[in-house]
This record gives C-alpha cells, sequence and structure tokens, in this order.
C-alpha cells in the first residue's frame, strides 16, 4: 500500500488489531461513478487506497451515501492559490494589462503570510466544493506548502520562477533555490504533497532559462508547467522575437525534453498541436478564466483529436473568480458548443478531464474509483434542488451541480469535509485572516 499520506497510524485507525481484514471505511449505498458509467454500490477504502468497489460487509467507519452521487474527487490542475485575496481587482482588463498593470503592483505588497492566508481560503474554497487535488504556480512557497499540509488536500506545489529584470547571477542563483525547494519537498512532506518547476512564460523567460529550467527539471525527475499562449499577445510576442510560433519555439529550445505540461493553449495553430501531441505534453484548460480576460478559445476538440491529453483548471482566483470546479465543468461544455465548426466536448468528457485527466497529469493515482487508486473522492447530495430529478446523473453534475451538493470529501481516505463542514480549519478564523490580509495590501499598508 505505500507509506502514510497522512499524520494517522495504522495503530490509529484500527480499534483491535485481531481484525486485520476489516476496511477502515466503507461508502454505502451511493450511485457510485465506476468507469464511465453510475451503478449502484458499495465502495470500500483501507488505508489510503480504494481496496473494493461492491458489497461491503463490515467497515469500522461508514459513511451513508443513500440518495448521492459519489464521483472521484476534482483535480484543478493548474491555479494560483494566494490570489483569493486579490479577487474581484482590476476587473475587465484584458490578461497582459491586468497582470502587467493592475495585479503584479499589488502582488508585491504581499507576505509569507499573506500568501499563507490567501492559500488556506483557496483550499477551504476547493474542498467545499469537491476538489481534492490542484496543482500551483505561486511566489513564496514555503507559505503554501504549510497551508497544504495543514489542510490534508492533495497538491503538486511550483516554484515559481522567471528571469526577467534579472542578471544571469541572480537568474542562476533560482535554479539553486529551485533544487533545495525540490529536495525539502520531497523530505519533508508525506507523498500527497510533491513539486514541480514553473517557469512562468515565455514572454518572461528568456531562451537561455526556458532550457535550463528543463535541463533542471530533468535532473531532479521534476515535472514542469508553464503558461503557453494564453493572449494573442503572447504568440505574436515570439513571432516577432523569434520568428516561430510559441510551442515550435519552446521545442528549439529543449523545453519539451522535461516532463512538462502547460496552461492555457489558447492561442495554437495546427502544426503546434502536432508538437503537443508528439511530445506527450498535457494542456490544463482554463475556460472561465480565458472568457474573463478576453483570451479566447482553447481549441480543445482539436487538442483531443490529436491525442493531447486535457484537463480542466480554474487558473487563479483573481482571474476567475471562483475555485469551483463544478461550476467550470459547465462552463468548459458550454464553451465547447460556441465554438462553431468545431466537435463538442460531451458532458461525460469533461468530467474526466476534471477528473481522471486531470490526477493523470498531475502524476496522482487518484481520479478514478477503481481498486488500488488512492481514495480521493466526493459525494454529492442528489436530494439538493438542482439535481432533482435525474434522467442523466452526468448531465445534472456537468451542469447543474454546485457547492451546495457538497456533502463529504475524503483525501486518502481522510475525511475532509463532513456534513458540508471543513474539518481541517475552522472557517471564520480563516476568512477573517484572509479578509484582513487583502484589505492590507489594498490599502498598501505595511504589517503593525
Amino acid at each position: 500500500m505505500g507509506e502514510p499520506e497522512s499524520g494517522r497510524t495504522l495503530t490509529q485507525r484500527s480499534e483491535c488489531e485481531h481484525d486485520e481484514d476489516r476496511l477502515d471505511v466503507a461508502i454505502r449505498g451511493g450511485t457510485v461513478y465506476v468507469g464511465s458509467r453510475f451503478v449502484e454500490t458499495d465502495v470500500g477504502i483501507r488505508g489510503n487506497r480504494i481496496e473494493r468497489v461492491g458489497r461491503i460487509e463490515s467497515a469500522r467507519e461508514e459513511i451513508d451515501a443513500s440518495g448521492c452521487f459519489v464521483i472521484p474527487g476534482l483535480v484543478n490542475v493548474h491555479t494560483h492559490t494566494p490570489m483569493t485575496l486579490l479577487r474581484g481587482l482590476a476587473d475587465g482588463f484584458p490578461v497582459r494589462r491586468w497582470f502587467r498593470k493592475e495585479i503584479q503592483p499589488v502582488e508585491e505588497r504581499m507576505t509569507a503570510e499573506d500568501v499563507y492566508n490567501g492559500a488556506r481560503l483557496a483550499i477551504a474554497e476547493m474542498l467545499l466544493s469537491g476538489t481534492t487535488a490542484f496543482g500551483e504556480m505561486y511566489f513564496e512557497e514555503e507559505a503554501i506548502l504549510r497551508a497544504v499540509a495543514e489542510s490534508g488536500i492533495r497538491a503538486r506545489v511550483g516554484y515559481g520562477m522567471s528571469n526577467e529584470e534579472k542578471t544571469r547571477e541572480e537568474s542562476e542563483a533560482q535554479f539553486g533555490q529551485a533544487k533545495r525547494f525540490v529536495t525539502h519537498v520531497r523530505d519533508a512532506f508525506t507523498p500527497r504533497v510533491t513539486p514541480m518547476i514553473t517557469p512562468h512564460a515565455t514572454y518572461t523567460c528568456d531562451d537561455w532559462f526556458l532550457k535550463r529550467a528543463a535541463e533542471v527539471a530533468n535532473t531532479l525527475d521534476c515535472p514542469i508547467h508553464i503558461h503557453l499562449s494564453e493572449s494573442k499577445e503572447d504568440a505574436l510576442d515570439t513571432i516577432e522575437r523569434h520568428g516561430i510560433r510559441p510551442v515550435e519555439h519552446l521545442d528549439r529550445v529543449g523545453f519539451w525534453d522535461a516532463n512538462a505540461y502547460v496552461a492555457h493553449a489558447v492561442h495554437l495553430d495546427p502544426s503546434e498541436i502536432e508538437i503537443l501531441a508528439e511530445e506527450d505534453v498535457g494542456v490544463a484548460h482554463c475556460p472561465g478564466a480565458n472568457m474573463k480576460l478576453r483570451s479566447g478559445f482553447c481549441p480543445v476538440s482539436e487538442l483531443r483529436e490529436a491525442g493531447v491529453s486535457v484537463s480542466l483548471a480554474t487558473d487563479g482566483p483573481a482571474s476567475n473568480n471562483s475555485l469551483d470546479m463544478l461550476e467550470e465543468m459547465k462552463l468548459a461544455t458550454l464553451l465547447s458548443r460556441c465554438r462553431l465548426g468545431t466537435v463538442d466536448v460531451e458532458s461525460r468528457t469533461i468530467l474526466d478531464m476534471a477528473t481522471r485527466v486531470g490526477a493523470d497529469i498531475l502524476d496522482v493515482e487518484a481520479g478514478r474509483i477503481e481498486p488500488g487508486f488512492r481514495a480521493d473522492i466526493a459525494i454529492l447530495d442528489g436530494e439538493v434542488s438542482s439535481l432533482v430529478p435525474v434522467n442523466d446523473p452526468v448531465s445534472n453534475i456537468v451542469y447543474s451541480a454546485n457547492r451546495e451538493a457538497v456533502r463529504t470529501v475524503l483525501v486518502g481516505g481522510d475525511i475532509l469535509v463532513s456534513e458540508r463542514e471543513l474539518v481541517p480549519f475552522d472557517e471564520d478564523e480563516v476568512y477573517d485572516a484572509a479578509r484582513k490580509s487583502s484589505q492590507r495590501i489594498a490599502d498598501g499598508r505595511e504589517l503593525a
């Protein structure tokens, strides 16, 4: 089974040592998403993994899921959690103006404690809306790691970097810091928290830096993640500077030699899609943020038809402004129907993008309710008004489920949301701390 993911030991979980064959948790009576369909069955958990899908005789702890839908936990593969503190700022600007002129100056006032408070708020929002794992790209990474570890959520946390306005010596120093970060995460945290390297974008990292980032990622056997072609400006800048498009440029500098996945991938041409498929590069589709920032439409159908793994993400809560993956599934499905001349992306495919594909891109043994996979599970109350009646469970969940339906959430077999209440954090304290940090940042005040 592997090492425990949480602080609970087998002894703490077990009431009697002689009853070793008894499962730890049984989820009973639910309508369970198994493979690509819903079936009425039970789910049995031992340790941090699903052991059985079928009738369960007994377990130390039982969860009654009668009248509920039991689905794999949702996976948000690309976000910037501390940006909850900036939610609603600079509304209405296109992406490059939004980032450069409105957001970056405010971010410069954020302290490590602010980052921690923002990350906790984001994690609370994600857990309460059924997300069990996420991919993170930001700065003050230690503060984010602290929030992740306290919460029990699963995360791949990136070391954020760029060499914009930096000397070669300052840029090289970042790679030493990145190596220490990756080693620290692997040594100090459970397998529930894993590292990656996250150079920001092609317009904030030069050729040497991008190549070096890929080399370091390979040396560390660590994934690498980057923003790609989020706006037309991103693509045009690369063409102007290098005479080729962004995907081709990253190919030329050796970026795809690393285990890479990208965010957005909005402005692509057919040759770029072909390269992403050949290099096995995953894509994080962020429909809400792309629409809000007027970035354009990711060619999801074309990417999938070429064999590219396309997952789903919210992007940061300053550019979306929500971290609710249930909402993101609806946006992704509707958006696919607005792109004339393309093949619709079916709601069942969107559900898989938000679970199985996302887990695969983050290299997590989850995203499926099958024996052997991590017990990352969301239980949705099928009796809430938005899910009644049930003509098609997948359609209901993708188009009409919302946070009010999320009743229970498990990560690695640990219950982190119980009866719609957050277990790891005091919600009122989290919200109060985030409000104070946000107000201080907006006012430009120093810490007292």
